[in-house]
């Protein structure tokens, strides 16, 4: 029972994209389809019946393409944006970026970028790639992607970058990534 309500808590979270303090369901009658499944939850204290699990593997199932095709258009996080620690700290991802991009440009000129691990399966990015950024009133800048990072809740972008995005290192912003266009964009600081 555990696993199962476990993997409809994962799944749920493909079916909503966050706005402010609530949450917008982006395919049609998933909202009902989760009222459903909170009452069933509810008014059981021990397990779903068969019938309710049916339904809620139909829903699932009937929806799963319009989740999977929107999943696949952007990325949105919100994401704490953090620099790096120290001068030797960005200078190795200058070097790995460097050393990848294999060309002759001076090592300072490079801006390392480290993405959330979960951003892996979205984007296909190679060590060195140049990435657009933009913010919320259309700013843009560029980094290089030096790698993912191991935590999942921050992203890591050279001074330079923010400096010109006027981004302010430590706070929260909504991060998109256009998975098609391979742009980064700071959509909003929270």
């Amino acid at each position: 029972m555990f696993s199962q309500i476990y993997y409809m808590q994962i799944y749920l979270l493909r079916f909503v994209l966050p706005e402010g303090e609530k949450v917008k369901f982006i395919s049609d009658g998933f909202d009902k389809f989760f009222l459903k499944l909170v009452r069933a939850l509810k008014n059981t204290a021990k397990s779903i019946n068969k019938e309710e699990k049916e339904e809620i593997l139909k829903s699932i199932k009937s929806t799963e393409k319009e989740v999977n095709d929107h999943a696949k258009l952007i990325y949105r996080g919100n994401l704490k944006l953090i620099g790096y620690s120290s001068k030797e700290s960005r200078e190795k991802y200058q070097k790995i970026v460097s050393k990848a991009a294999n060309n002759e440009i001076d090592l300072d000129d490079y801006r390392p970028i480290l993405l959330p691990r979960s951003t892996k399966h979205l984007v296909t990015y190679n060590i060195g790639d140049k990435i657009p950024i933009e913010d919320e009133i259309f700013l843009d800048s560029y980094g290089h992607f030096a790698g993912y990072r191991n935590d999942d809740l921050a992203i890591s972008v050279d001074k330079r970058t923010r400096d010109e995005l006027q981004l302010i290192t430590n706070s929260i912003y909504q991060v998109e990534i256009d998975p098609e266009k391979k742009v980064l964009k700071f959509v909003a600081r929270l």
